[in-house]
C-alpha cells in the first residue's frame, strides 16, 4: 500500500519531465510553431552588441536588445545606456515596463511636467514597474546602465509633442 503511494507521484513527475522535454526538443527545431523563441540565451557583458537608440529617445543613448523584438508582439528584453546628465521627458507606454538599474543612478518620477523634485532616484539593483499609461519622466546623474524588461509592440508617447526628438523644432519666424 505504502509503495504504490509513492509510485503515482513519480509516474506522474516522470510524464510531465517527459512531456515537458519532447515540448522544448519540438520548439527547439521550430516544428511547434514557425517563429518559436530561442531555447537559450547565456550572454557575457563582452557580447552584448551596443547600437545607437532608436530616435524616440533624446540622443546620446544607446540600445542592446538582449532577447525579443520590441517592435512586435511578444515579450522582450533590452538595455540602454544613457550619458550623465541624461533627461527623458513626461511620456507613457502603452505596456507594463519593468525597469531594473544594473549600473549608474538612474531616477524616474511621475507627472506630465518634468520635476526633478518628483524623482525617486536608484542605484544598481534598483527596480521600477511602470503601470500602462502612467506619464512618467526620466534622468540619470551619471552615466547610467538599465535593463527593460516588456512585451511589445513597445513604444514612448511623450505627453508634450514637442518633447518628442522625432519631431522638427519649430521655426523661428
Amino acid at each position: 500500500m505504502m509503495g504504490s503511494k509513492r509510485i503515482l507521484p513519480a509516474l506522474t513527475l516522470l510524464a510531465a519531465l517527459t512531456s515537458s522535454a519532447a515540448l522544448a526538443q519540438v520548439s527547439e527545431q521550430g516544428a511547434m510553431h514557425e517563429h518559436a523563441a530561442p531555447a537559450h540565451i547565456a550572454l557575457s557583458t563582452d557580447e552584448i552588441q551596443w547600437n545607437p537608440a532608436p530616435p524616440v529617445l533624446p540622443a546620446g543613448a544607446q540600445i542592446a536588445v538582449l532577447e525579443g523584438d520590441p517592435a512586435k508582439e511578444g515579450p522582450f528584453t533590452l538595455r540602454l545606456k544613457l550619458p550623465e546628465g541624461y533627461r527623458i521627458q513626461p511620456h507613457t507606454h502603452p505596456v507594463i515596463e519593468h525597469v531594473t538599474v544594473i549600473s549608474g543612478k538612474f531616477g524616474i518620477g511621475l507627472g506630465e511636467t518634468f520635476d526633478e523634485g518628483k524623482i525617486k532616484w536608484a542605484e544598481e539593483g534598483g527596480f521600477y514597474m511602470m503601470a500602462t499609461g502612467v506619464a512618467h519622466f526620466a534622468a540619470t546623474e551619471e552615466e547610467t546602465v538599465i535593463q527593460l524588461h516588456s512585451s511589445g509592440p513597445w513604444a514612448l508617447n511623450y505627453v508634450n509633442p514637442a518633447d518628442d526628438p522625432r519631431n522638427p523644432a519649430p521655426s523661428s519666424r
